[in-house]
């Protein structure tokens, strides 16, 4: 394997999991605080446009070849990819909406509706399924990527 490209694996290995640790620990505020919650929630933002812009060139690869035959499994990975987008981006923009802590820091005031909150909640839940999917879709390629440049075991086929 290339030094690029170990360099890449190992990028997108960590990126992912500390973007599913920080929203596994922003679901619950009321173990964070609010406070901590609206601020990770932010944090989780901007990993996702760094991520996306890890990927872009799947991204753009895969948008423009979706009228070709690409392999099913292609087509489920940029479904669910998709879906996870529109549900974090619905997750970040109510929560912006409805911010109390971050918000008012810079003369803003939120919206609190319990609309808003709802909408809010089940799109986490759905993020969260989403995110349990990708996980299972991934796993080979999660410990592949753990042996190789966490604990340092090269993977083979056989493996």
């Amino acid at each position: 394997m290339s030094k690029n490209k170990a360099f890449r694996t190992k990028f997108n290995l960590f990126l992912d999991a500390g973007l599913a640790v920080a929203f596994l620990i922003a679901l619950k505020p009321l173990i964070t605080g609010l406070t901590i919650h609206e601020w990770l929630g932010l944090g989780i933002g901007a990993a996702l446009v760094i991520h996306s812009v890890a990927h872009w060139q799947w991204i753009v690869g895969i948008t423009r070849q979706l009228s070709r035959k690409l392999p099913v499994r292609t087509h489920v990975y940029y479904a669910l990819d998709a879906t996870l987008l529109v549900a974090f981006g619905v997750i970040i923009i109510t929560g912006v909406m409805m911010s109390i802590a971050v918000l008012p820091l810079f003369d803003v005031t939120g919206i609190v509706s319990p609309i808003v909150a709802l909408v809010h909640k089940w799109a986490s839940y759905l993020t969260l399924m989403l995110l349990g999917t990708k996980f299972v879709l991934h796993w080979t390629w999660i410990k592949n990527a753990i042996r190789r440049h966490v604990i340092g075991v090269p993977c083979g086929p056989a493996l």
